[in-house]
């Protein structure tokens, strides 16, 4: 400040501020102090005195107001702090907080020195001049020794910092967390653990820096029977805690197993049978492995194996009860000829030169060891020639010779063995008698209504010799034979013969050839209904088109998809609105073979207009005192339809030919008078009627005999077009006040 103040430093020399060598109360409230007796103050400024500059820092300043004299300034003892080196624990969270304090803080604190009075303590961890406040932290990363630096403070002085060492430790235990688990022992039988397997979500205030277990390691003996082990979780400060679990060992590796090889037999080699005994026969030893152990093989063999494929399932199953199959086939094979077959000779009569003799007629006996005789392959030859086994042998006149004639004869088995060849003996006539016999035969026209007829197709083992021959008395057959006709059958050698009738029934079986229509769209008459005949959806194909029934008798009959065939399928106005339904044709001949057509869809439409029978005249329609009036378009007319009731006909009105219409028209005053009002009206189905006309409609502003309206005294804009019609109409016109 400006205050003319003198005092002396500690080494003697004087300063003085200002002029004056007074110092007063005026000094001390400038540099913020009241009393100004022993005052210790603290300056920190620079003063500027001529050209020199002082700097004052801690003195005590002695004051004595009472002869504003100077008096000797002595120098106050600089604030001292000790601090003592504590050890902190972090706490749960991983965290320690250190404070400075004469007692109760973490660090314990003294001092010294007068300069200021001393209020608390401050702590740093930065250095000794930055950083300082009330309290530190420090956290998991800063174990170990710490360096800190305390001072003392009055809340504005501070003194110099003193060090000191802090050293932080954790000392809480880690939580260890354990699950159970299921182990699989893999292909060698042995399954390795983790730590990582077993812990369950370990925690820590700081981190967890192991975990380990004092079992890791499994094998088959360890199977079934549960392990506990246990957990060890350590963290950096070396804390340790320990849970325990569960270990379940499982084998669920499948044994291994390779089944022997193929096992073939004979039934010769082994009695000649058609099976041979398990008993008899070594099916050899599977190869099996397991990563523990195994317990058992066991087969599936039957008592016997039939000839055939027998498949023998191998199955081994380890100490787990975990199983594995392998498969052995046994083929056994019939390697056995049936015996030589044998049959007593017999004798053979020819018929028309001719006779085939056939296993059936020959009594055949032959066995076999496994298929039996009535399932064996005959086969009969005349030379046993390659290429000459059969079912039958022929033999003709020239085998007629009385003496006996070979038939060699073998088996087969079901296994394709083929016996030796036996031989037996025929002998051949020829018959001295002609017996002609015939069976009754069908004949079926083609389509051109044709049909033929052969002898050999009606005889029926006709008894001749070997100069006999066959006819019949008709061979060829057309319309006019369709039913049943009488044939003669004859044989004949020349000089005798024999005739038998048969009935030979003709038969036409062709449909007539009819050409339907994809579909049909039918319209509706003026009464709602049509009519759908079988023409209208199909033709016959040519002339003729059947090739028996002319085409006008061909008979047409026609329904719906799922009714009784008629005359004709009749429509109305509930067919309208469905997308189409279905009729079939039929077309039948004079021999009742029956065409009948897929579905043909059919569309009925209704393309007659509403006809407006009336409309009215005469009437009046009467504006509202709002000169407005609705004119519907029902008043007027009636209509009626072939299909849509009236009530639901839409009626239309317009003042314009041909547009303008709509089921209401909207009059006002501009059409008061006579006016010519058109109408129209549309059926469900779109159609439209003609228009009719009607002029004599007249529009007045009121009703009764005398019209008139009442106005305000300035009638509005919207009134005076009324008005005017109004006057132009005789009608009176009354001005209110």
């Amino acid at each position: 400040s400006d205050q003319n103040k003198t005092f002396r430093d500690v080494l003697g020399g004087l300063w003085v501020l200002g002029g004056s060598n007074t110092i007063d109360d005026s000094f001390s409230q400038g540099i913020g102090l009241t009393d100004v007796s022993q005052l210790a103050i603290r300056l920190k400024a620079r003063l500027s005195l001529s050209s020199e500059s002082y700097s004052f820092d801690d003195f005590k300043v002695c004051v004595d107001e009472n002869d504003n004299g100077l008096c000797d300034v002595d120098e106050c003892t600089n604030i001292a702090v000790t601090a003592s080196a504590p050890t902190v624990d972090l706490d749960g969270a991983g965290s320690a907080t250190v404070t400075a304090g004469t007692s109760g803080a973490s660090i314990t604190t003294s001092s010294t020195g007068d300069c200021f009075t001393v209020s608390s303590f401050e702590v740093s961890k930065t250095n000794a001049t930055t950083g300082f406040a009330s309290s530190v932290s420090f956290d998991c990363t800063e174990t170990g020794a710490q360096d800190v630096w305390v001072r003392a403070t009055d809340g504005t002085n501070v003194s110099a910092a003193t060090a000191t060492t802090v050293t932080v430790q954790d000392v809480t235990d880690p939580v260890a967390t354990a699950q159970d688990i299921t182990v699989q022992l893999d292909a060698n039988g042995a399954a390795t653990i983790t730590a990582a397997q077993i812990d369950n979500g370990s925690s820590d205030n700081c981190s967890i820096a192991g975990t380990s277990l004092d079992i890791t390691s499994f094998d088959c003996s360890d199977v079934g029977s549960p392990f506990t082990v246990t957990l060890t979780v350590t963290d950096p400060s070396g804390n340790s805690d320990t849970a325990t679990a569960t270990v379940t060992v499982e084998d669920n590796v499948s044994p291994s197993i390779t089944a022997p090889g193929q096992v073939n037999a004979n039934t010769s080699s082994y009695g000649g049978t058609c099976s041979v005994t398990a008993s008899s026969l070594f099916l050899g030893s599977p190869t099996t492995s397991d990563n523990c152990s195994v317990a058992s093989v066991t087969n599936d063999a039957p008592s016997s194996y039939p000839v055939g494929t027998t498949v023998v399932t191998w199955t081994v199953t380890d100490a787990s009860g975990i199983t594995a199959t392998a498969t052995q086939s046994v083929v056994v094979t019939d390697d056995q000829i049936p015996t030589t077959p044998t049959f007593a000779n017999s004798s053979f009569q020819l018929s028309l030169g001719s006779v085939d003799v056939g296993v059936a007629d020959l009594s055949i006996s032959s066995s076999d060891n496994c298929t039996a005789s009535g399932d064996l392959t005959i086969e009969i030859s005349r030379t046993a020639g390659a290429g000459t086994w059969g079912s039958t042998v022929t033999f003709v006149c020239a085998d007629a010779t009385g003496a006996f004639q070979p038939i060699y004869v073998r088996t087969t088995d079901a296994s394709g063995n083929v016996s030796a060849n036996g031989v037996g003996h025929v002998t051949i006539t020829d018959p001295s008698v002609l017996q002609a016999i015939g069976q009754d035969v069908t004949v079926v026209l083609d389509a051109t209504g044709n049909g033929t007829l052969t002898a050999a197709e009606v005889n029926n083992g006709s008894q001749g010799n070997c100069f006999s021959t066959l006819s019949i008395s008709q061979t060829a057959f057309d319309c006019s034979d369709v039913g049943a006709n009488s044939v003669d059958l004859t044989i004949s050698d020349g000089t005798n013969s024999d005739v038998v009738a048969v009935t030979v029934t003709v038969e036409d079986n062709t449909l007539p050839n009819v050409n339907p229509a994809s579909s049909l769209s039918i319209n509706l008459g003026a009464d709602g209904t049509a009519t759908i005949s079988p023409t209208d959806v199909a033709t016959l194909t040519g002339d003729p088109a059947d090739a028996c029934t002319p085409n006008g008798s061909v008979t047409f009959e026609i329904k719906r998809e799922n009714g009784s065939f008629g005359s004709s399928v009749a429509v109305n106005c509930t067919d309208l609105g469905v997308a189409s339904f279905n009729v079939v044709v039929t077309a039948i001949d004079g021999a009742g073979n029956a065409y009948v057509s897929n579905n043909i869809p059919i569309t009925v439409n209704d393309a007659t207009a509403p006809v407006i029978s009336s409309v009215s005249s005469g009437l009046t329609e009467v504006l509202s005192s709002a000169g407005a009036a609705t004119i519907d378009a029902t008043t007027y007319i009636t209509a009626s339809d072939n299909c849509t009731a009236s009530g639901s006909l839409t009626y239309e009105i317009s003042e314009s030919d041909g547009s303008g219409f709509a089921a209401t028209f909207a009059a006002d005053c501009d059409d008061i008078g006579a006016k010519t009002f058109y109408f129209r009206v549309t059926d469900a189905s779109g159609n439209v009627s003609s228009e009719s006309s009607e002029t004599d409609q007249t529009l007045i502003i009121d009703s009764g005999a005398s019209a008139h309206y009442v106005i305000p005294a300035m009638p509005m804009a919207n009134e005076r077009p009324c008005l005017r019609k109004l006057a132009a109409a005789g009608g009176t016109v009354l001005r209110g006040t």
